[in-house]
């Protein structure tokens, strides 16, 4: 970062992340019957959202475009809207054919700031009142700002009512610990929730950044632990001269089996991509089932000036069973 530059979703509150691990970019996205499942279950998330028209960008990065900011031409649905940040997305159609009564398969493209990908698509048929459905997962927004989207439907592209973006992680590498009993969540594994917060890809960087929003976070979610037992925490962080004194918190949660917080102040490094490690203390891990899943996220409380820090990631090292745990549980 330079100078100043972030299914079930619950809105405000926490994310899991929806991308599968083993689907990578391909000049042709196909989805097999689990993905399918997988765009099913987000559009349950899509339904329970009120019904708006245009443009919304929501607090936790999730945008969704009504095909009334759109035209079409032909088999061409076009549409171009200010994307808030750069970064991964799946992308959840919604159309309207109530005549469709069996799921229908097409081939079509997509097209994102210019970079188009053939589509095989499986667009589901709505229930009563429900839209017809259809999920794309991992589309990449390069840039912030202007963001020209082209989607060619054979025979659809006049039915498509509502484009969803929704944010998942970066990376698709399985979270967890090595045999050693150490844990390395990089940046760009980390599911960014909110407007700003994003995954600098510059080979210079290849970290968060952009934290300008107190509201923006990050979560590594399903994070294995197979050995239960004390962990060291460390986050790898960097603040240039002048940007420190934001205060943040790192937070450990295993849903209701037990949560540890350790607050912190962000301190001057020399630079935003200077990361030095700061150990933040240690946590007792107990044995959880499913085997040692938990999530770590870190949020801001305050920015201190205009912009939080930069992360490079985050390290749970388990240590001796002699050493105490000092985190603070449950605050």
């Amino acid at each position: 970062m330079n100078g100043i530059h972030g299914v079930a979703i619950d809105r405000g509150k926490r994310m899991l992340d929806p991308s599968p691990a083993h689907v990578t970019h391909r000049d042709m996205i196909r989805i097999p019957s689990t993905l399918f499942s997988l765009t099913l279950a987000l559009a349950v998330f899509s339904l329970v959202v009120a019904k708006s028209h245009g443009l919304e960008v929501y607090a936790d990065g999730t945008i969704t475009i009504g095909a009334e900011e759109g035209k079409v031409e032909g088999d061409g649905f076009a549409v171009t809207f200010p994307a808030p940040r750069w970064g991964m997305y799946n992308l959840m159609l919604e159309l309207n054919c109530p005549e469709l009564k069996v799921v229908k398969t097409l081939d079509g493209k997509l097209s994102v700031q210019g970079e188009e990908k053939a589509l095989a698509l499986a667009i589901a048929p709505g229930r009563e009142a429900s839209p017809a459905m259809s999920g794309i997962p991992r589309v990449y927004i390069a840039k912030d700002g202007a963001c020209p989207v082209v989607l060619t439907l054979p025979g659809f592209a006049d039915k498509i009512a509502r484009l969803t973006f929704t944010p998942v992680r970066e990376g698709t590498a399985q979270l967890g610990s090595d045999p050693s009993g150490v844990a390395e969540l990089g940046a760009k594994e980390a599911l960014l929730v909110g407007k700003r917060l994003c995954y600098e890809p510059n080979p210079k960087k290849l970290c968060l950044g952009y934290w300008i929003n107190v509201d923006d976070y990050a979560v590594w979610p399903g994070v294995v632990l197979e050995l239960p037992g004390i962990y060291e925490v460390t986050i790898y962080q960097g603040c240039a001269k002048g940007q420190e004194g934001s205060e943040a918190e790192l937070v450990i949660e295993a849903g209701e089996a037990f949560e540890q917080r350790f607050p912190f102040t962000v301190i001057e490094t020399g630079g935003f991509q200077q990361f030095v490690p700061v150990t933040l203390g240690t946590v007792e891990v107990p044995e959880i089932e499913p085997i040692g899943r938990i999530s770590v996220e870190v949020r801001a409380k305050k920015i201190a000036n205009s912009a939080v820090m930069d992360i490079q990631k985050v390290v749970l090292s388990k240590v001796s069973p002699d050493a105490p745990a000092n985190g603070k549980e449950g605050q």
